[in-house]
C-alpha cells in the first residue's frame, strides 16, 4: 500500500499524498502519531534510515553501472 507517491518536477522530488479513501485511516493514525514526541522521533528515525538506504543504493547502482534499479531490489554484484 502507497500512502505517498514520489514525482519528479525540474530535477526536484515532490512527495504526494495518496487521497485514496481505503487509505485515509493510516494517515489519520500517522498524524496522530506525531502528537506522540516518542512516535515522532521513531518515525523520524525511520525516515532517516530509508534515506540513507536509497543513498547507499543510488552510489551502488552507478558504481556497477545500473541505471534503472527498482526500489527494494538489491543488484547482484
Amino acid at each position: 500500500m502507497v500512502l505517498v507517491r514520489k514525482t519528479v518536477c525540474c530535477g526536484h522530488p515532490l512527495y504526494r499524498l495518496t487521497t485514496l479513501p481505503e487509505q485515509r485511516l493510516r494517515l489519520e493514525r500517522l498524524a496522530r502519531s506525531f502528537d506522540d514526541p516518542q512516535y515522532r522521533d521513531e518515525l523520524y528515525e525511520l525516515v532517516r534510515s530509508a534515506s540513507e538506504e536509497r543513498r547507499y543504493r543510488e552510489m551502488i547502482s552507478l558504481r556497477v553501472g545500473v541505471f534503472a534499479m527498482p526500489e527494494f531490489e538489491t543488484p547482484i554484484i
